[in-house]
């Protein structure tokens, strides 16, 4: 019954991708990251939209502020997924530095980044009806079933869905309250808020 569940879940997510795959523009495996991250080059640029300056805080820490601008860079290229991990790897440097201002300042940021991000909406559209029709479902259930990648893999915009990915959506999903994430052993417990 739990592989049937697994295939359900992954099923879902290949059938909304097939569903917003774009344009016609055909993918050798739909289950891969659809083509408008993918294809980013071919869209127009949007400039991204002003944020707090972050660096009288950061200035402190040369390491954090280059992932930090390493991830703006990424966000006025229109690159998602290397802005993802250029302010992740920016937030593990200030956790690692003890820098808790510093942290609070780009956690800010982040957050914003998050909330623009196409492919955290993406990923939250498809996992909310799954939560919505299994009440208390964890969160190993829904990852079990999906591969994990290394970091470096987690730039190529042309790969399957990771369970990184999912853990990204669901962990912001619930910081901005779409859903609610109760400890529950080594898992997650999840549900729909409201």
């Amino acid at each position: 019954m739990e592989w049937l569940f697994g295939f359900l879940v992954l099923m879902a997510l290949v059938g909304y991708f097939q569903k917003n795959a774009g344009n016609g523009k055909k993918m050798a495996d739909k289950t891969r990251i659809p083509p408008a991250w993918a294809e980013r080059k071919e869209r127009p640029q949007e400039a991204a939209p002003a944020r707090q300056s972050t660096s009288a805080v950061m200035l402190q820490n040369g390491d954090a502020m280059y992932h930090l601008e390493t991830a703006r860079r990424a966000e006025r290229q229109g690159d998602f997924l290397a802005t993802r991990m250029g302010y992740l790897k920016c937030m593990e440097t200030l956790r690692q530095a003890r820098d808790e201002a510093g942290t609070q300042e780009a956690q800010k940021e982040y957050d914003a980044f998050v909330q623009r991000d196409p492919f955290f909406k993406e990923l939250v559209s498809s996992l909310l009806p799954i939560i919505q029709a299994n009440p208390g479902i964890l969160q190993s259930d829904i990852t079990k079933r999906v591969e994990s990648v290394d970091w470096s893999a987690l730039y190529n915009s042309n790969r399957p869905v990771a369970k990184e990915d999912i853990y990204y959506a669901l962990y912001f999903a619930d910081k901005f309250g779409q859903i609610v994430r109760t400890k529950k052993g080594r898992s997650y417990e999840l549900r729909v808020s409201g």
